[in-house]
């Protein structure tokens, strides 16, 4: 073991920026890939062994999908806290289970063991983790459902790492080909399939949903991963040559039709021939063990003359009480000040009882002055953290500083070597623009606050820092965070929701500007209200705080702050709580902008992902704030509506894309969200991911693998949450008017009857999503080489459509209009229709997603539905102007054969009558 600990160490000297950082693609080996297993999980040495087999595996297969272009070199294990330790375990430096790359996960009883991936960017994009459960790890059986364990992964990869999509059939499974063809969705037409008897849809001419079907067991096509990655014979992804465009799924319609091996090639492991095919002696991993030890924190607060400003010290004071408030009993933390000399003000002070935190507070400062020297402070910070165990390895610096240090980059060299995490709040638009650079490269959060009066950033960024710990239970949950400036005699009045996910150690803090504290009341769900006496009120720092122990009442709380001095205050709440029932997981926000910097000229995009654990939360109101270091703020709010920057509609994920630049600087994100009784749900929907081997035979029995995912009332929930910062960048003299609308992803054609077409979308923006387009442009093509030719004609004119292309409605709003296709010269077995928008200075989008119809009097030709091999559509052409002549010619045979029955039966008749008696 002590050899084995060495070799790791060894490792680890040499490589330590591969562990510390995100995964990296180097000399074709991905490095500092993160596998979290939760806290949760038992501790099990097989569970160990099948991880390890499963990556060494995974790394030969993705070695051999991507043509010799990448494999798995390094791999970080990240054991949790509840696990016994040993000696080859090395404390973990800033990695975490909630930012862990592969999540391994008890099951959730509403989404089973199915592996998948949370998918949340656009094309192109890298996810947010893998999620596999430990018996999908563990239980071989599973792989006759989803295949061997290392295909899944790399498919699972293949979304994670370069935002690819699903090329099976999701929601449809099949769809019929230009050529009149009923083919299955996938990729590689090549691949071939079988189905069961199946009934047919009358109105899409396509099976019902009852139908099941297979895949052959020999295949010669090899491609694609993303789509029958179960399949042996599949050892690549779809390129240009295998991908069938024509296919309804996800890589079609949010790729533009692009196959995967074009969207992998575009992304930054491989562009510009960046790690080209490579032969390499091995592809076996090396894993290091990472055990998730409890750090230290100490605090890296500037004092410089600079802080007097804008009352920065005292909201400083005041968001330092807000942090200590929130640390748990355990937790050691230290406090350091810098100016032009560091200052240690508290050694580290382990948490145990209200006498440790005021200790913390008293140490405080009180007075401002001098420059700012902030490496000076980072290194007496190392020193105090290191007071501990002598390691300085994961241990957390919580750094705010309003000022330039031209020397900031003299101390990354022993920040490296340390190894400690840095998360840091750039306080003010002076703030050196090289601080985001520490949190970079030691793992660590970034975030900005202003001078704004009306914000409370300093607090946000403070706690928002807090909740990156580890332990799940522990972390602070935050309800509500507002603060505004009251003259004389105002009110702040307001309601935050308690609901059955949180209530215990459930806080109420209120700071102030003034000597003299406000009114406060606080009134219960029973009505029971609690005023100033029953705060602890701290008149040194300005606050007042209600810490309600235990379990509390569940409901609308409300709150009122009346400012009783004689001039204007600015007064700020924040209402923090934690979970109260160990079984019970709470609702949470992460939200996050798509880059920590703007490309210049493309829009941002603002996510919020609303969840319980794994759980999409759905048909919340979510609201997003985005100020900027000049004081500016813009609104925006998120939609879960499966248009414009949002891929699905409700998956939890909430989006708008930000357009509104002003200036250049650094800007945060602020996210409300509030839950609504009746509106808001739980949902058991789970992300992209592998295809569950189709129409598996059990017990005689044909199962149908698809089911709806299932909704149970949130109640009312309060959450507000604060994001990283993220920097602007415009150009001098750059236009203002350079987005164009965003592109339709939700065109959707049906036929309502013979000849008619209804398209319907959700209308986008001037700019992006905001605002209101100018019109739209309408194309009708009978082939998709026709609909993706710029230079081919739309077979459907304005005359044909009932409905205003020319007048959009407002961005969000659901469009409809009406397509006459009869008129067309020759009906086709498809037709496929796409859109485009344009502002008021014709800027156009990307072409809409494709919609299709089959037109009804074709869908409603016989097709064979059994047949094995021949699956062709036999599709007769058929005036719809003219009776049908097989008709004609069924009911003359039927009345021919019932004139000739009664000529018998007549006949019969007669004769009976003439024919002569018999006597005896």
């Amino acid at each position: 073991m002590c050899l084995t600990a060495l070799l790791v160490c060894c490792l680890v000297c040499l490589n330590i920026s591969a562990s510390l950082a995100r995964v990296t693609l180097k000399s074709n080996g991905y490095e500092g890939l993160v596998i979290g297993i939760h806290e949760d999980v038992e501790e099990s040495e097989e569970l160990m062994t099948k991880i390890k087999e499963m990556m060494t595996k995974a790394s030969q297969y993705l070695y051999k999908a991507t043509n010799q272009r990448a494999f798995f070199r390094q791999i970080n294990i990240l054991i949790p806290k509840s696990w016994s330790r040993k000696t080859d375990y090395l404390n973990r430096r800033g990695e975490s289970y909630d930012q862990a790359d592969i999540r391994i996960d008890i099951a959730d009883p509403l989404m089973g063991d199915g592996p998948y991936t949370f998918q949340f960017g656009q094309c192109g994009v890298q996810g947010e983790f893998i999620h596999f459960t430990p018996e999908f790890i563990l239980n071989d059986d599973l792989q006759s459902y989803f295949g061997a364990r290392e295909r899944v992964l790399v498919h699972e990869w293949g979304h994670y790492r370069w935002g690819l999509f699903d090329e099976y059939g999701v929601d449809k499974k099949f769809y019929i080909s230009s050529k009149g063809n009923l083919e299955l969705i996938r990729c590689n037409l090549d691949i071939a399939w079988n189905m069961k008897t199946c009934r047919k849809d009358n109105e899409t001419g396509l099976p019902d949903h009852s139908c099941y079907y297979w895949y052959d067991n020999v295949q010669t096509s090899s491609s694609s991963v993303m789509s029958q990655q179960y399949l042996t014979s599949i050892i690549s992804f779809c390129d240009a040559t295998s991908h069938n465009t024509e296919a309804p799924n996800f890589q079609n319609r949010f790729c533009n039709h692009k196959s995967t091996w074009e969207v992998m090639m575009k992304s930054e492991d491989f562009i510009n021939n960046t790690n080209s095919p490579a032969t390499v002696t091995s592809t076996l991993p090396t894993f290091i063990y990472l055990y998730t030890s409890k750090p230290v924190f100490c605090l890296v607060l500037d004092t410089s003359a600079s802080m007097n400003k804008e009352n920065r010290l005292n909201r400083l004071r005041q968001a330092v009480e807000a942090y200590i408030m929130q640390m748990q009993s355990g937790d050691k933390i230290g406090i350091v000040t810098f100016n032009s000399i560091p200052h240690i003000q508290s050694n580290l002070v382990e948490i145990r009882n209200k006498n440790s935190r005021l200790k913390l507070l008293h140490s405080l400062p009180n007075t401002a002055e001098r420059g700012t020297v902030i490496c000076s402070g980072i290194q007496l910070a190392l020193k105090v953290v290191a007071q501990d165990d002598g390691d300085t390895r994961g241990d957390e610096l919580v750094l705010m500083t309003d000022g330039k240090d031209e020397r900031i980059s003299m101390c990354f060299k022993a920040i490296r070597k340390s190894q400690v995490v840095i998360h840091t709040i750039a306080l003010g638009s002076s703030a050196d623009k090289n601080l985001e650079k520490l949190s970079t490269i030691t793992n660590g959060k970034r975030f900005f606050a202003s001078d704004n009066v009306q914000s409370n950033s300093v607090i946000d960024s403070f706690i928002s820092s807090a909740s990156q710990r580890e332990e799940v239970k522990l972390k602070p949950i935050q309800l509500e965070s507002t603060s505004t400036m009251l003259v004389m005699n105002d009110w702040l009045n307001g309601t935050v929701y308690v609901d059955r996910t949180v209530g215990t150690n459930t806080a109420f803090s209120i700071s102030w500007r003034n000597q003299e504290p406000p009114n406060i009341h606080i009134t219960n769900p029973k009505g029971i209200t609690y005023g100033i006496n029953d705060f602890v009120v701290d008149e040194s720092f300005k606050t007042a705080r209600l810490q309600l122990q235990g379990q509390r009442e569940v409901g609308a709380w409300h709150y009122s702050v009346h400012n009783n001095n004689t001039s204007e205050d600015q007064v700020s709440i924040t209402v923090t709580s934690h979970r109260w029932d160990p079984s019970i997981v709470p609702i949470t926000v992460d939200v996050h902008m798509d880059g920590d910097k703007n490309s210049w000229p493309q829009p941002m995009i603002a996510y919020a992902t609303v969840r319980q654990k794994y759980r999409p939360v759905i048909g919340a109101k979510v609201l997003a704030q985005i100020e900027d270091e000049h004081g500016s703020v813009v609104s925006l709010e998120l939609l879960d509506n499966g248009a414009g920057s949002d891929l699905l509609k409700d998956d939890g994920i909430y989006t708008r894309y930000f357009t509104n630049f002003s200036k250049t600087g650094r800007c945060n994100l602020k996210v409300f969200v509030k839950g609504e009784e009746g509106f808001s749900k739980i949902s058991s929907r789970r992300g992209f991911g592998s295809e569950f081997i189709p129409s598996k035979e059990k017990d005689g029995e044909w199962r149908n693998v698809s089911s709806a995912p299932t909704l149970t009332s949130t109640g009312d929930f309060s959450r507000t949450q604060s994001g990283e910062s993220f920097m602007i960048s415009i150009p001098p003299g750059a236009s203002i008017d350079i987005f164009p609308p965003n592109r339709i992803i939700d065109l959707n054609a049906n036929e309502r009857k013979v000849g008619l077409v209804e398209l319907t979308w959700t209308a986008p923006g001037d700019d992006a999503d905001s605002g209101q387009a100018s019109r739209y442009r309408l194309k009708v093509s009978t082939t998709m080489p026709e609909l993706l030719d710029v230079s081919a004609k739309s077979i459907i004119t304005k005359e044909d459509i009932e409905g205003n292309l020319q007048s959009p409605s407002p961005a969000g709003y659901l469009e409809r209009v009406l397509v006459n296709i009869s008129k067309a010269e020759s009906l086709p077995e498809v037709m496929y229709f796409a859109m485009w928008a344009y502002d008021q200075t014709n800027l156009e989008s990307e072409m809409s997603n494709m919609a299709r119809v089959y037109p009804l009097s074709i869908s409603k030709a016989e097709v064979n539905f059994t047949s094995r091999r021949e699956r062709t559509v036999i599709v007769p052409k058929i005036d719809k102007n003219k009776f049908p002549l097989k008709i004609i010619f069924g009911i003359a045979f039927g009345c021919f054969i019932l004139a000739c029955i009664l000529v018998g039966l007549v006949t019969a008749f007669v004769c009976r009558k003439s024919k002569p008696s018999t006597v005896v």
